[in-house]
């Protein structure tokens, strides 16, 4: 593969990534085959020792969209990048993709549960308009407390789920390109 192929294909392959970011990839690889013929090597030589460009991009894919859900860590960008990691390997689809979809269940379960507990003391009122008011009234209190502890939790806990996908989509990358010690 010469070098214009190489670079041709890498370019095509990174079209989803932004023009500032594609361009500095670009030019890293620019560097490459500059330092390899400054070795005496020839473009094939230099094109094979860097590896698959449809590796690469994939690579870099992945690097984008963990530095687009850390600045912006919300479901959306997160799933982006874990999206993008389950694309390097059958591996990653098992041990990525299966836990997330997991733990994000769990994690809308206790919205939901929050939700319900929340308006219960509506239902209760509706439901049971003739019981007694104070028992009614403390268990719509409960309920409505109770729901509001579970939805901060779960808020809080979807924070840290977040962080946690993105730390191990980063270690998951090192792992993958051979730069984890």
């Amino acid at each position: 593969m010469t070098k214009a192929e190489f670079m041709e294909e890498l370019e095509q392959l990174l079209a989803g990534i932004p023009v500032q970011d594609r361009r500095e990839i670009m030019s890293d690889y620019e560097e490459h085959f500059e330092i390899g013929k400054s070795q005496g090597k020839n473009e094939a030589e230099i094109a094979m020792g860097l590896g698959s460009p449809k590796l690469i991009a994939k690579e870099m894919n992945v690097h984008y969209h963990i530095k687009q859900a850390i600045e912006q860590t919300n479901l959306r960008s997160t799933s982006r990048a874990v999206i993008a990691s389950v694309g390097l390997g059958f591996f990653n689809l098992i041990f990525i993709l299966g836990p997330f979809v997991a733990v994000f269940a769990v994690i809308i379960a206790l919205f939901a549960a929050a939700g319900v507990l929340v308006v219960s003391p509506v239902l209760l009122f509706i439901l049971e308009p003739e019981s007694d008011l104070v028992w009614t009234l403390l268990l719509g209190v409960t309920c409505c407390s109770l729901g509001v502890l579970i939805g901060v939790g779960a808020a809080s806990l979807s924070k840290l789920f977040f962080r946690g996908v993105l730390n191990y989509l980063r270690w998951n990358l090192n792992v993958i390109g051979g730069r984890h010690k």
